[in-house]
């Protein structure tokens, strides 16, 4: 079987492949490869089938064979990309799409996944160019107006972004995967409001729920006093910031009352995942899971209480909620905001989060703990507190060791009124960003343009995380910026000794995470209101050189006695909480037939 009727059989079996018979697909192939070897159509073809299979060893080597006979087609190259990428061989991948964009520079795909290489290795400017290529071949196309938001905020071009992200949610073609992400990078909008975050979440959240299914909770036995089963359902179960709040609830749970089950839906495994498996009462992988098999799992493992902890953020499994395996669904932790379920029943906060009357601005009932809606876990061995380095140098220093995207033009401008107003002091930066050269300028140059001189900043990369702790000691003071505020970094500060200044947002949990956890801990003083209360008690408290000694002498003891660091103290609430929440859903259940 050579020529003509060679390709009319691949045709064929092309035709069978997409209609899902692989293994008719694969005779066909095969048979056109018996009498012509080299047929690269038939190689390339049969790769795929070994794709699906998970055979990717085999699939590179069928790519190659086909590359041998016709190199220069450039969708043979992008496959064998994806091969590469799928083996962790990045640097092959990239050679791969790199050679088929040379051959066909039309591929908006392969523009767009080496974009993605280069913006995970670090090559932004790299990235950028590709993103804007991919761009200008699908104009309007969502998931490329956000992958150029997406590489634009690390570069420092917030407000570009956001225009971006923006453009991107307003299309009506924007899939719950784009929304998702667009709800993740509005909460660093300096002018987003919990109303339009509500509208697009439940936009999102109506693509997620499967037709046919209904709202309300499944039947379950409701006895309000019996040991439930909880189920917490995280793609951070790992080397991640939220492991430093997820330590101290698998530690506590009252297992007399609570039988613990973590669904983990993380992209690897690590040691801190290992030792979350092991202070779990059972452990179910679900990453490669579809949500139909996951809430199906949910469902034979007798999950009372499933827990949320991602949100609208990366590995989330939201459609797997949309699904309602459980009687009692909430989410927490990873995104603290609305995810537009209809499924979904509560959202764990407090009055300082979520005040009485903010509750209609989200999907969820709020279920409010007394204190921190959080509890820290530094985990590491405790390091030293120093004095505030002020009192050795004589010189005040703020600091922000947040994500450079929470930084936007206005928090720029207050914390230049700041440093315009305690002119011997200075400001310390610390963020991975701030390897990028040209984002390290344009840093300065915002500065600069405010009225300070680059002189005065002390502008840092990225740190292991102990080295990373250690740096935050030569801050006297912290800023938290707006209206995202710092939530792991807020603790590590407070923990490290250094008192943080926050301005309470005027609307949504996001901006009001360090209120929270100041008024925890007892700094009360600490939380302004509006942005020139931020910048009079930024100067205040950077002229009582003595009222920062004394915080620091025993802000981290403070901080391990209150509930936002006091495991045992913060579990009791939140279980306090979670069974309040579950009498409520027996006294309304329908009883298991």
């Amino acid at each position: 079987m050579t020529g003509t009727a060679a390709d009319a059989a691949l045709d064929e079996a092309v035709r069978i492949h997409r209609a899902g018979d692989l293994a008719q697909a694969e005779r066909i192939y095969r048979r056109v490869l018996d009498d012509e070897p080299g047929n690269a159509r038939a190689l390339h073809n049969l790769a795929t089938i070994r794709v699906a299979r998970g055979q990717l060893g085999e699939a590179r080597r069928l790519l190659e064979q086909a590359l041998a006979q016709a190199p220069d087609w450039a969708m043979l190259h992008m496959t064998r990309a994806g091969v590469c990428l799928a083996l962790d061989d990045e640097d092959a991948a990239a050679v791969a799409y790199g050679r088929a964009v040379e051959l066909d520079d039309t591929l908006v795909g392969a523009w767009a996944d080496l974009a993605t290489l280069h913006f995970d290795a670090g090559r932004h400017e790299q990235a950028l160019d590709c993103c804007r290529r991919a761009l200008a071949l699908s104009p309007g196309d969502p998931g490329q107006l956000h992958n150029l938001g997406a590489v634009l905020i690390k570069l420092w071009h917030v407000d570009e972004a956001m225009d971006l992200f923006r453009r991107a949610a307003a299309r009506p073609d924007a899939t719950s995967q784009v929304l998702s992400m667009v709800l993740y990078r509005l909460h660093f909008a300096r002018d987003a409001r919990q109303s339009e975050i509500l509208a697009l979440a439940r936009r999102c959240g109506r693509q997620l729920t499967p037709p046919g299914i209904l709202p309300t909770a499944p039947p379950c036995d409701p006895d309000p006093a019996r040991r439930v089963r909880i189920g917490y359902v995280s793609g951070d179960f790992r080397e991640h910031a939220l492991a430093h709040f997820i330590e101290p609830l698998l530690i506590h749970h009252d297992r007399a009352a609570f039988e613990v089950h973590c669904f983990d839906t993380s992209p690897a495994s690590d040691r801190v995942t290992e030792r979350f498996r092991g202070r779990a009462d059972a452990w179910h992988v679900i990453r490669e899971m579809s949500d139909e098999a996951a809430a199906a799992l949910v469902r034979q493992s007798g999950i009372d209480i499933l827990v949320d902890l991602s949100g609208h953020t990366d590995h989330h499994r939201l459609g797997l909620f949309a699904r309602r395996p459980a009687a009692l669904q909430i989410t927490w932790m990873g995104f603290m905001n609305t995810t537009g379920l209809p499924s979904m029943d509560g959202i764990i906060a407090n009055d300082i989060l979520i005040p009485e009357d903010e509750a209609p601005l989200y999907v969820e009932r709020p279920l409010r703990l007394p204190d921190s809606h959080l509890c820290f876990d530094p985990l590491m061995p405790p390091l030293p507190v120093g004095a505030p380095p002020a009192l050795e140098h004589g010189q005040v220093t703020f600091g922000c060791f947040n994500r450079l995207d929470k930084v936007n033009p206005v928090v720029v401008d207050c914390w230049a009124r700041i440093l315009r107003a305690v002119p011997d002091a200075r400001l310390m930066l610390k963020t991975p960003e701030l390897d990028l050269p040209p984002v390290h300028r344009r840093v300065s140059a915002a500065f600069a343009q405010a009225g300070v001189d680059p002189s005065r900043l002390l502008l840092e990369g990225g740190a292991p995380r102990e080295t990373y702790c250690r740096a935050m000691s030569s801050m006297d003071i912290a800023l938290d910026p707006f209206p995202h505020n710092g939530g792991t970094v807020t603790c590590q500060t407070l923990w490290m000794g250094v008192p943080v200044l926050t301005l309470k947002g005027r609307e949504g949990m996001i901006g009001r995470y360090g209120a929270s956890f100041l008024r925890a801990v007892g700094l009360g003083e600490w939380i302004a209101v509006d942005e020139d209360d931020y910048v009079r008690r930024a100067v205040a408290h950077a002229r009582d050189l003595p009222a920062l000694a004394r915080i620091r002498s025993d802000l981290r003891d403070r901080l391990l006695a209150s509930p936002a660091g006091n495991g045992a103290l913060f579990v009791a609430q939140l279980e306090d909480a979670l069974r309040r929440a579950w009498r409520d859903r027996c006294a309304s259940a329908s009883p298991r037939p």
